[in-house]
């Protein structure tokens, strides 16, 4: 089997040994093959909302001779029933994706597994629904693939209500200790900066403004420590 990208090598990694997998948006099941051939998951349950690349999993998955990978058709969780997975992993999604599939899961909370979850764009939208549905991310990791910087988050549902600095949902746990980590702070403060150039001069658009200067200040401020 080829390797694993460098995100799907971060998951991996922080995936539990003897875990009950999902992964969700799985194309060719790469992650879930990894996982099966180093004896790491006791099940995985491979879901994608595409008959085509769901087809190309089944392939590789036989082609391994592998027992435990069960793949499942349909939209986001909706295949996976309560108790069937303790670890759930969703990437390669836009943050706004990811946090309608998990908004849509009706045993999530209940059942409380852990997320691994790795935001293409929009990882602001996602740690907001995080924070605000009362999850607490307990760990994140950045990462450089191909010259662009992600972060894989990780986190539990705690169902306390805590106190989050302003810009928080834009850098998340990600410090400047590492080059990755200060890269990923580095992209969200030009983002910032450059919407704030372009908003800046709009009369209706002045609280806006002024919450992004916060913003910009928080991710200034961890930029600063290391």
């Amino acid at each position: 089997m080829r390797p694993l990208s460098k995100r799907l090598q971060v998951i991996f990694d922080l995936v539990p040994k003897g875990a009950k997998v999902a992964d969700i948006g799985t194309d060719h099941a790469y992650l879930p093959i990894a996982l099966s051939l180093e004896n790491r998951c006791k099940k995985i349950i491979a879901c994608d909302i595409n008959q085509k690349p769901l087809n190309k999993a089944k392939e590789n998955i036989l082609k391994f001779g592998i027992e435990n990978i069960e793949t499942r058709l349909g939209n986001g969780l909706s295949p996976v029933k309560s108790g069937e997975a303790d670890t759930i992993v969703i990437a390669g999604m836009g943050g706004d994706i990811i946090s309608q599939i998990l908004s849509s899961c009706n045993w999530l909370i209940e059942d409380n597994p852990t997320l691994l979850l790795q935001p293409m764009t929009s990882a602001e939208i996602l740690r907001g629904f995080l924070i605000s549905n009362r999850f607490e991310i307990t760990g994140e990791t950045p990462i450089i693939e191909q010259g662009k910087v992600y972060t894989v988050i990780c986190a539990k549902y705690s169902g306390e209500a805590k106190f989050y600095p302003i810009g928080y949902e834009y850098s998340g746990l990600v410090s400047a200790k590492t080059e990755e980590g200060r890269l990923y702070l580095l992209k969200q403060l030009k983002r910032i900066s450059n919407c704030i150039d372009d908003i800046s001069v709009l009369p209706h658009k002045t609280e806006e403004t002024q919450y992004l200067t916060k913003v910009k200040n928080h991710i200034n401020k961890l930029l600063e420590i290391y």
